[in-house]
C-alpha cells in the first residue's frame, strides 16, 4: 500500500485502525526512530520486557522510561501485554518484523509484520 502522509495520518494494513495491530503514525514514527534513547529501548524489545528490564537493560531513569514507552507506543512500534491476573507487570514488545525509512524528497517509510509490508511517503514540513 503507498500513501502519501502528512503528521496526522494513520498508516494500517488490513483494514485495522490505531487501535488494532498493523497501524502505525509515520511523523509520531519518525520521530520516535531519530530519538537514540527511544531507539535503544525499541531495538531491546524483541522479546517481551517490563518497564524494570527495560531501565535495567537500557540503563535509563525509570521516568525516562515510561516516557519513551509512551512515544514508541503512540508511534505504534510497540506493543502492550498487561496482565490482569497474577500481579505479572505489564511487558512490551516489538510490534513490527522491520522497519525502513529512505530519506528521500518525500521520506519514505516501509513496515513489515508477519509477512504485511505497509508503505507510507511522509511530505517534509514546510
Amino acid at each position: 500500500m503507498g500513501e502519501t502522509a502528512d503528521q496526522s495520518t494513520v498508516c494500517t494494513w488490513g483494514g485495522t485502525d490505531r487501535d488494532g495491530a498493523g497501524s502505525c503514525v509515520p511523523q509520531q514514527l519518525l520521530e520516535a526512530l531519530t530519538d537514540e534513547t527511544a531507539r535503544r529501548i525499541y531495538l531491546s524489545l524483541e522479546e517481551p520486557a517490563t518497564v524494570a528490564e527495560i531501565i535495567e537493560q537500557c540503563d535509563v531513569a525509570e521516568s525516562t522510561a515510561y516516557r519513551k514507552i509512551t512515544e514508541l507506543d503512540e508511534a505504534g512500534l510497540i506493543l502492550r501485554f498487561e496482565h490482569r491476573a497474577g500481579g505479572v507487570a505489564t511487558q512490551y514488545v516489538q510490534a513490527m518484523d522491520q522497519v525502513v525509512v529512505t530519506y528521500d524528497d518525500p521520506i519514505q517509510i516501509e513496515c513489515v509484520v508477519q509477512g504485511f509490508s505497509m508503505h507510507c511517503e511522509l511530505e517534509p514540513e514546510d
